[in-house]
């Protein structure tokens, strides 16, 4: 996990976890990035995700995904930026605040051979 602050204020915070339960699917993670909306634009989430990315690679892992709100233009071009590319597209998979949510799957692979 990271975390992001500014004046001593946790602001923000990054996360690896498991993709899925299921051995064969071991090496790879999933990440998480929350930023509070006064703090973005700010350049933190490329920090966190440039940290995970860091520790996903030390890690062994081979690739890591997102799972991004189709909404979420910020966090699409976030990790677009540092490399991912989008590789699906779930239709209203997610319920959030009484609304159907469709998902992005974005892809990093870390250690391709």
């Amino acid at each position: 996990m990271v975390v992001a602050e500014i004046d001593g204020k946790v602001v923000g915070w990054g996360a690896l976890s498991k993709f899925h339960p299921r051995s064969a699917y071991r090496y790879t993670v999933e990440d998480s990035i929350y930023i509070h909306p006064g703090a973005q634009g700010r350049g933190l989430g490329r920090l966190m995700i440039e940290d995970l990315i860091r520790r996903g690679r030390a890690t062994g892992h081979r690739s890591i995904i997102a799972a991004v709100d189709s909404l979420q233009v910020g966090s699409l071009s976030l990790h677009e930026r540092t490399g991912f590319t989008r590789v699906g597209h779930l239709n209203r998979v997610g319920l959030k605040f009484g609304k159907w949510l469709d998902v992005i799957y974005l892809q990093l692979e870390l250690n391709p051979e």
